[in-house]
C-alpha cells in the first residue's frame, strides 16, 4: 500500500517572512520611538553623566577600621592619588562603607569594614590598586586590601537639576491678569536675570531657579497647586508659558556649603544659633558615616523666606515665562513636557493675550504696603472697609489694576458708608470673598456689585449670625503664611476678659502662623522661616490694612494651635499697659510660667455675676506628706450657682464651673450646707487657686460641669490588657457598637441616640428625626445618618474609639465635708434621656483620666452615699483624706478642671492591682 506524502505549499511561506519581518520593524521603530522619547525628556547633565559613568570603575576595599567614616576615607584617598598626580585629586567619585543591616535604626548600624569606592577612571583606580598589592596604603593604621568589585554598579544619586528636566528661560515676570475686556497679563515685577525651569516628575512639582544676591533660591510650586496653564508667545517669537497658582510657592535656599561660622567675639555668640550648628553637625556626621558621593557635598536646600525685593512672591499668583524661540528643539521639548506633566486646564492662545508692564508706586518699605502699591489712595476709608478689601487682595479674589480704580473703589465705599447703608459694602465684600473663583476678578466686577445692591438695599445680604451671640463677639483672624499676611472677614467667637474690658474690636486681630497652603506650620525643617518671619513678626509687629499691629498675648491653647493676639496701640492703651492691667505680675521671674499667667485672661470665657471684694473669702489648702488634695479647687454658694447658670442659660442649677476670677483659676463647686458662711462670703477661693493679684471681681466662666459619653481609646485598652482584661471583652464592645451603628439607618431610635450624642454636627437631623421623618424612608435624612456612621466607624478602626454604655466623664471635684474615706467615691449624673444615675454604694468602678500610659494611672475605687453631697451632680467628689490624693495617682492629675472617667462595666474593671507612679 502506497502513502502518498502531501508536498508542503511554500506558497505562504513569503507571507510568513513578510509578516515576521514587518513584525520585526515596528518593534524597532517602537523601540527607536521610546529611545526618542527618552532623549527628549533627558537633560544634557543627565546624558553627559551617563557618558561619564561608563567609564567609571568600583573597587571593594577591605580592612577598614571599623569606626572609620566614608569621609575620612575618601580624603585619604584623594590625598593620595593627589601626591601620585594632581589630576587624579578629585577621581573618587563615591564611596558606600558596607553596614550590618540586622537594626533598622541608625543607632544600632556598624560598620563592616569594607567599602564600595568609585573611582571616574580607570588610572586612578589602578593607581590605589598598585599601591595596596604593594601594602602601602596604610589608613589608620591599617594596610587596605583593594579589589574589583564584582556586580552591578552602585546607582549615583540624582539631584532634582538631573532628576527631571531642564529649561534656561529668557525671563520670569509675576503680574495679574485683567478680564476686562480681553485677556491681559498685567506685569508687576519680574525675577533676576539668570533663571531656570525645572520639572521634577517624581515629586510632581515644577521648580523656577533664580539667582538672587549671590544666592541660588528655588520656587516650588506642585502641580496640584497649578489652576491654568496658558501657552503663547510674544512679540519676538519667543515660547510663553504663563502659568496661574492657587498658592504662592515655597521658597527654598540652596547654599554653597561651606563650614558654620565661629563667633569672633562673645558679643558674636547666639545660643540659638549656637544649637543650631551643634545639630547640623550632628546630623551631618550620621551621614557622612557610611556614605559620600561627589556633587553631594552641600546640604538639603534650607526653606526660607521671600528673598525678593518687595517680596512679591505673596503678592502675585501668575507668572510669565519667556523661554526659547518657538519652534527650536528646545521649544518641542518643552511642549511635550507640559503635555506629559499634565498641567490643569491647558488652553493655547496665540493671538489674544496682550502683554502690559505697569510700574506700580510700590514703596520700599513693603511690610506697610497692603494693597500692592494703592494704600495713599484707600487711605480715606474706614479700617472696616480696608480690613475686607485687604483680605480680597491677598487671597488674589480682586486685582486692582491701577490708581484710577483704587480711587474708584474709594468713592464707592465712602458713598455706602455716608449713608444710612453703610453695612452693605462688607457684606458685598465679605460675599466675594466666599464665592470667589480661579478666575481673579477686575475692579469692574465689584462696580458691578456694587450697583446692584444700591437698587435692592439694605436687605441685599444679611449678616451669619449665630443663635446666642450673649457670649460671642465679631473677631478678626489673620493668616500668617511664610510669604503673605491673609486677613480673614470677622466671625462670631468666644469673647475672653480683655476684648470684654477694652471694647474695641478693631484693635485686636487673632494671628495664626500656617503654611502657604493654610496648613499647620511646623518648626521642623523651618527653621529659617522662624527666625527670620516668625520671629521678626513677633519682634516687630504686623501692618493690617495699613494699621500696625503688635504682639500682646497668647493663651495656653492658642500656643498649641501656632496662634496668638496682636493689638493696635494707641498713645494711651499700649500693648504693656493691656498686660499691666491684669494684675501684679512682677512678682512671676519665669519667663513661660510669666507668659502663662498673662495668658488666663485671654482664655474663652463667658462673664457672669459680680462678686465685691468683702464677699469673697481665701481658705487655706488641705495639704499632707507633700501633697496638695485641694489643689485648684474652691466654693461658691448655691444662689451665686443659680445666677451663674441663668446667666449662663442653663435649664438647670450646674454642681460646679471652672472659672477664671482675677488672677484666680481653677473650679468652684456648690458648697455643701454649714461649710461657707453663705452670710457674709459668695466665693472661697483657695492658695493653690490664686496665681496672681488683681482687682478684676467678675467670675468668668470657661465650661461648666456637665456629663460627657466615656469611650475606651488605645491607651486604655492597653493599660486595662495588662491589667487582666480578657481580648475578648473588647472584642464583643467593638461587635456591640458596630451593631448598634448599623441599626441606625433603620431604626429612629438607634439613630436618634446617635444624633444626640454627636448633636454638634447633626442639628438639622435631630430636628428632623423630632418632626418624625423615617430615616429609612427619607433620603437625605439617611444620607446625614450615614455620614455620621461612617466617621464612627472610621474612629473605632483607626482609634479604638468604642463607647461605653456603662461609663461616663465628670469633672472632679473635692469631698468639703470630709467623710469621704481614701478608697471612695462619690458621683451622680443625668444621662441624655434626662434619668439621674446613682450606683449603689459598694459598687467598684475603675477610674482614670486621659492621658493614661502608666498600669497605675487607672484606679479602682468604691462609691459610697454620703446624704450631705446629695445637692452634687454631675461631678465626681474625690476624698480629702489618705496619703495621696487620688487625682495625682491618675497620671498626676489635680482638681483644676480635670475630668475623669468613670467605668462601672463589669467586665472591665480590672481585678489586678499596680502601685501607682510618683510624678513628683
Amino acid at each position: 500500500m502506497k502513502i502518498k506524502i502531501k508536498k508542503r505549499d511554500n506558497s505562504s511561506k513569503p507571507q510568513i517572512q513578510l509578516y515576521q519581518q514587518g513584525r520585526k520593524n515596528a518593534l524597532k521603530e517602537l523601540e527607536n520611538e521610546k529611545k526618542i522619547e527618552n532623549d527628549i525628556y533627558e537633560s544634557d547633565a543627565v546624558k553627559e553623566a551617563k557618558l561619564v559613568e561608563e567609564k567609571e570603575r568600583v573597587a571593594f576595599i577591605s580592612n577598614i577600621p571599623y569606626d572609620a567614616s566614608a569621609r575620612e576615607l575618601v580624603m585619604y584617598l584623594q590625598k593620595i592619588l593627589s601626591e601620585k598626580n594632581s589630576a587624579y585629586q578629585n577621581s573618587v567619585v563615591r564611596c558606600e562603607i558596607l553596614i550590618n543591616q540586622s537594626k533598622n535604626s541608625i543607632h544600632y548600624q556598624k560598620s563592616m569594614g569594607s567599602s564600595r569606592v568609585t573611582f571616574s577612571d580607570s588610572d586612578s583606580f589602578n593607581i590605589i590598586s598598585n599601591l595596596a598589592a604593594m601594602n602601602r596604603l596604610d589608613f589608620r593604621g591599617r594596610k587596605l586590601k583593594v579589589g574589583e568589585h564584582i556586580g552591578p554598579k552602585p546607582e549615583r544619586n540624582r539631584n532634582n537639576e538631573e532628576n527631571g528636566l531642564k529649561f534656561k528661560a529668557q525671563e520670569v515676570q509675576l503680574g495679574c491678569y485683567s478680564f476686562e475686556h480681553d485677556t491681559t497679563f498685567r506685569a508687576r515685577s519680574k525675577l533676576s536675570e539668570e533663571t531656570n525651569i525645572m520639572f521634577d516628575g517624581s515629586k510632581k512639582v515644577f521648580l523656577i531657579e533664580f539667582q538672587q544676591q549671590n544666592e541660588i533660591y528655588c520656587l516650588e510650586f506642585p502641580l496640584k497647586h497649578i489652576l491654568q496653564t496658558i501657552i503663547t508667545q510674544d512679540e519676538s517669537n519667543y515660547r510663553v508659558l504663563i502659568l496661574k497658582m492657587r498658592f504662592p510657592p515655597k521658597c527654598y535656599l540652596n547654599p554653597v556649603r561651606k563650614p558654620p561660622p565661629t563667633p569672633t567675639s562673645s558679643h558674636d555668640f547666639d545660643e540659638d544659633n549656637e544649637m543650631a550648628r551643634i545639630i547640623a553637625r550632628m546630623r551631618q556626621a550620621i551621614e557622612d558615616m557610611f556614605f559620600w558621593e561627589i556633587g553631594n557635598g552641600n546640604p538639603t536646600m534650607i526653606r526660607t523666606i521671600d528673598p525678593t525685593k518687595g517680596s512679591v512672591l505673596g503678592r502675585y499668583n501668575c507668572y510669565r515665562i519667556i523661554l526659547s524661540p518657538v519652534e527650536s528643539e528646545d521649544d518641542h521639548k518643552i511642549i511635550k513636557c507640559i503635555r506629559q506633566y499634565g498641567l490643569k486646564k491647558l488652553n493655547e492662545k496665540i493671538s489674544d493675550m496682550i502683554y502690559e508692564e505697569i510700574n506700580t508706586n510700590e514703596t520700599d518699605n513693603h511690610f506697610k504696603d497692603w494693597s500692592n502699591g494703592y494704600d495713599k489712595e484707600l487711605s480715606d476709608l474706614p479700617f472696616s472697609l480696608r480690613y475686607m478689601l485687604h483680605s480680597l487682595v491677598s487671597c488674589f479674589g480682586i486685582t486692582i489694576e491701577n490708581a484710577e480704580c483704587a480711587r474708584k473703589i474709594c468713592d464707592i465705599l465712602q458713598q455706602f458708608h455716608s449713608s444710612n447703608n453703610s453695612h452693605i459694602p462688607h457684606q458685598i465684600l465679605r460675599h466675594i470673598f466666599y464665592s470667589r473663583s480661579i478666575t481673579v476678578r477686575s475692579t469692574k466686577f465689584l462696580f458691578d456689585e456694587l450697583g446692584k445692591s444700591k437698587t435692592i438695599g439694605g436687605n441685599f445680604l444679611h449678616s451669619i449670625m449665630p443663635e446666642n451671640v450673649s457670649d460671642r463677639c465679631l473677631t478678626r483672624s489673620v493668616l500668617i503664611t511664610p510669604t503673605r499676611i491673609c486677613p480673614q472677614p470677622p466671625e462670631y467667637d468666644a469673647t475672653n476678659r480683655i476684648l470684654r474690658q477694652f471694647n474695641d474690636l478693631d484693635r485686636f486681630v487673632r494671628v495664626h502662623f500656617v503654611e502657604e497652603e493654610f496648613g499647620k506650620l511646623f518648626s521642623v525643617g523651618n527653621a529659617d522661616i522662624i527666625e527670620k518671619r516668625v520671629r521678626s513678626i513677633m519682634h516687630n509687629g504686623i501692618y493690617i490694612a495699613g494699621n500696625h499691629f503688635v504682639f500682646l498675648a497668647y493663651s495656653n491653647s492658642q500656643l498649641r494651635q501656632n496662634s496668638c493676639w496682636f493689638y493696635n496701640e494707641t498713645s494711651s492703651k499700649t500693648a504693656e499697659y493691656i498686660r499691666e492691667s491684669l494684675g501684679n505680675l512682677k512678682k512671676i521671674k519665669t519667663v513661660g510660667k510669666h507668659a502663662a499667667r498673662i495668658g488666663q485672661a485671654f482664655s474663652a470665657t463667658t462673664d457672669t455675676v459680680d462678686i465685691p471684694q468683702h464677699r469673697q473669702r481665701i481658705i487655706p489648702d488641705v495639704e499632707r506628706n507633700g501633697y496638695i488634695f485641694s489643689d485648684g479647687v474652691g466654693m461658691i454658694s448655691k444662689k451665686i450657682a443659680e445666677d451663674i447658670s441663668r446667666y449662663l442659660g442653663l435649664k438647670t442649677i450646674v454642681s460646679a464651673f471652672q472659672i477664671r476670677f482675677g488672677g484666680a483659676k481653677g473650679v468652684v463647686s456648690v458648697a455643701p450646707d454649714g461649710i461657707l458662711d453663705t452670710n457674709k462670703f459668695d466665693i472661697a477661693l483657695r492658695e493653690s487657686m490664686i496665681k496672681f493679684e488683681s482687682s478684676a471681681t467678675k467670675i468668668e466662666v470657661c465650661t461648666p460641669a456637665k456629663a460627657i459619653p466615656f469611650f475606651l481609646n488605645r491607651q486604655i485598652i492597653l493599660i486595662l490588657s495588662s491589667l487582666g482584661i480578657s481580648n475578648q471583652v473588647f472584642l464583643e464592645l467593638i461587635d456591640r457598637a458596630i451593631s448598634n451603628l448599623n441599626n441606625c439607618r433603620s431604626n429612629n431610635v438607634y439613630a436618634l441616640k446617635l444624633i444626640m450624642e454627636n448633636s454638634q454636627n447633626s442639628k438639622l437631623a435631630y430636628k428632623m428625626l423630632q418632626a418624625g421623618f423615617s430615616v429609612s424612608q427619607d433620603r437625605f435624612l439617611n444620607q446625614i445618618i450615614k455620614a455620621t456612621r461612617d466617621f464612627l466607624l472610621t474612629e473605632i478602626r483607626t482609634k479604638a474609639r468604642i463607647p461605653i454604655k456603662n461609663a461616663i466623664t465628670l469633672m472632679g471635684i473635692m469631698d468639703e465635708t470630709g467623710k469621704l474615706e481614701q478608697g471612695f467615691i462619690y458621683f451622680k449624673y443625668i444621662d441624655d434621656q434626662g434619668n439621674k444615675i446613682f450606683l449603689p454604694p459598694g459598687t467598684r468602678v475603675a477610674v482614670c483620666r486621659s492621658p493614661s500610659l502608666h498600669p497605675g494611672d487607672i484606679r479602682v475605687l468604691t462609691t459610697i452615699d454620703i446624704p450631705e453631697l446629695s445637692h452634687l451632680i454631675d461631678v465626681v467628689v474625690f476624698p480629702s483624706k489618705g496619703n495621696r490624693p487620688h487625682p495625682n495617682e491618675m497620671s498626676g492629675g489635680d482638681l483644676d478642671g480635670d475630668i475623669y472617667s468613670i467605668i462601672f462595666e463589669k467586665s472591665l474593671i480590672p481585678l489586678s492591682h499596680v502601685e501607682p507612679m510618683n510624678f513628683t
